[in-house]
């Protein structure tokens, strides 16, 4: 009996393993419609020479009055004095953060495509003026 059973189950092994290969892939019920399905890794061209890596993205910066203030870059969470590949955290603020480099330093912004302008006037200028005498207090 014990001999049946593994004849039997590399038969249906092999026959399993067999329709694995022929089959084509399955389609990707949540894609929406209209889009090809991405190509498999084996057809896909392979590159002479590897890619230079993409500059870094910050994303998000967290600027504490005490205490360690934080950014958020590439999805890793780093501080002044941390290390990105070759480049050295130096500086967060609220705009972004500073990297030093081995040759030379870089700044990311926070919004690299936003002009900054100094604003002109006081916040009265911005805000109405509020006269907190004039209220009746009850």
């Amino acid at each position: 009996m014990h001999r049946t059973f593994l004849v039997l189950f590399t038969g249906l092994w092999l026959i399993a393993s067999s329709l694995a290969e022929a089959a084509p892939p399955l389609a990707d019920p949540t894609r929406p419609a209209g889009f090809a399905e991405p190509a498999p890794m084996s057809a896909r061209p392979r590159l002479a020479t590897p890619s230079p890596p993409a500059p870094a993205k910050l994303m998000s910066v967290q600027v504490l009055s005490q205490g360690r203030s934080s950014a958020l870059v590439d999805g890793r969470v780093v501080h002044i004095g941390d290390r990105l590949g070759e480049w050295t955290v130096v500086a967060i603020d609220a705009q972004g953060i500073l990297l030093r480099g081995p040759h030379q330093d870089q700044r990311l912004a926070l919004f690299p495509n936003v002009a900054k302008t100094a604003s002109v006037g006081a916040p009265s200028s911005v805000y109405p003026a509020m006269n907190l005498a004039t209220k009746s207090s009850r």
